[in-house]
């Protein structure tokens, strides 16, 4: 089975009431009253969502209740959605979905409403290789279906192209498919100069989207797409790599490391080439240089989470180190 992400839905259901109803935009219940709002005005931005089976869903709920089923202005901006989970051969995963298949010609006169969903300034990525059949957006609609379908894609990118696309989404066919398991770094998705399937600077979508998802600030004027903001500065040799990974096999100890000095490698493969770069988790250099004897001699007052990246010309080995001082 895949993971999911996010589903956006309303159940039409009460906790101490009873029949229920939807009216007005909202789940209605007597006995006692109660009142749930539907979705409405709901922003999604910032995320990052790695190695999901519909990354992001719309789903009608229940139809068999009275009334208009209500999911309006809902906004989802400046994501990035990388990886997929799920069989290779399935076809029912994408990475946006909107499934409303039903249509209760009993009870309601309309059984959804899906108005103003704008998808915008997202990045969406998949293995094309191992999932050939899957549509990066699905949408499946009862033929009967009376309600509004009022969805609109603009300044996205994507890793395939699409029945839905919109005026500035773009394709993208170098965005890897997956990457490591990102954690605390985020090397493998930074938007910089030597990263570029990344980088795709459009409007931003609304002004109280100031910063990004680290915290970082934003051009005001032209935003990068995707949960992370364009560094122009930033620069690593480990950028567009795709084939490395957190290496169990190679340790680095000692491992957290007190007032650090010396770093020492066990089962690291022989070379007498190997190089080192140490990174701060947001990607810049601390120190670099090459190992001796497996060991690498340090000179730095950083504290703190770092990323330590130990490669040959044909192995790469990536690792959390903690380095604190007295």
């Amino acid at each position: 089975l895949a993971n999911r992400g996010m589903l956006i839905a309303n159940e039409g259901a009460c906790s101490q009431g009873s029949a229920p109803v939807f009216e007005n935009c909202q789940t209605k219940c007597i006995l006692p009253n109660e009142f749930f709002a539907n979705v409405d005005s709901m922003f999604v931005y910032n995320n990052i969502f790695q190695d999901v089976g519909n990354a992001i869903g719309f789903w009608q709920g229940v139809t068999d209740i009275n009334g208009v089923n209500c999911i309006r202005n809902v906004f989802i901006s400046n994501n990035t959605i990388i990886g997929m989970r799920g069989m290779p051969s399935t076809v029912n995963w994408p990475l946006i979905n909107f499934f409303f298949p039903s249509y209760n010609l009993v009870f309601n006169s309309f059984y959804s409403y899906l108005q103003n969903v704008k998808i915008t300034n997202n990045i969406f990525t998949y293995d094309t290789v191992a999932y050939p059949l899957i549509e990066p957006v699905s949408k499946v609609f009862n033929a009967l279906h009376p309600g509004p379908q009022d969805v609109a894609f603009d300044g996205n990118i994507w890793v395939q192209p699409h029945a839905y696309f919109g005026s500035n989404d773009i394709v993208r066919s170098e965005l890897p498919g997956s990457t490591y398991f990102l954690g605390d770094s985020l090397f493998s998705i930074l938007p910089c100069p030597d990263n570029l399937p990344w980088v795709y600077a459009q409007p931003a979508a609304f002004s109280f989207l100031t910063n990004d998802y680290k915290g970082m600030p934003r051009n005001s004027s032209a935003t990068n797409v995707g949960a992370l903001e364009y560094d122009a500065t930033c620069s690593s040799p480990i950028l567009g790599v795709q084939d490395f990974m957190l290496n169990a096999e190679v340790n680095v100890y000692p491992n957290p490391c007190f007032d650090c000095q010396k770093i020492s490698f066990s089962n690291l493969p022989e070379s007498n080439n190997l190089h080192y770069t140490l990174y701060t988790v947001e990607g810049s250099i601390i120190t670099e240089g090459t190992l001796l004897n497996n060991t690498i001699w340090l000179e730095t007052s950083f504290e703190g989470m770092a990323i330590l990246l130990v490669r040959s010309n044909n192995h790469k080995s990536f690792h959390k180190l903690v380095m604190y001082k007295d």
